[in-house]
């Protein structure tokens, strides 16, 4: 799904007999922008690394977030 261009308002033609594969332009509209679509492809394969977020300091009204976890998530 993340390497679909048809998000990007492109569509994948494939090869056939002599002619090369190519990416056309569509008629739908675009569902996410071309610099985004590049910015997880990049992400994808390996040639951009993600920042580390920020770190959070626990709110005072939830002084428990992060030490515990529901049933579904603990791992056994």
């Amino acid at each position: 799904m993340l390497t679909n261009v048809a998000y990007i308002g492109k569509i994948r033609v494939s090869a056939w007999s002599i002619e090369p594969e190519q990416i056309v332009d569509a008629i739908h509209e675009p569902l996410i922008s071309a610099e985004l679509f590049l910015k997880v492809q990049e992400l994808l394969t390996g040639k951009q690394t993600v920042a580390a977020g920020k770190v959070r300091t626990p709110k005072e009204d939830l002084p428990l977030r992060g030490f515990l976890r529901c049933k579904c998530c603990v791992v056994n």
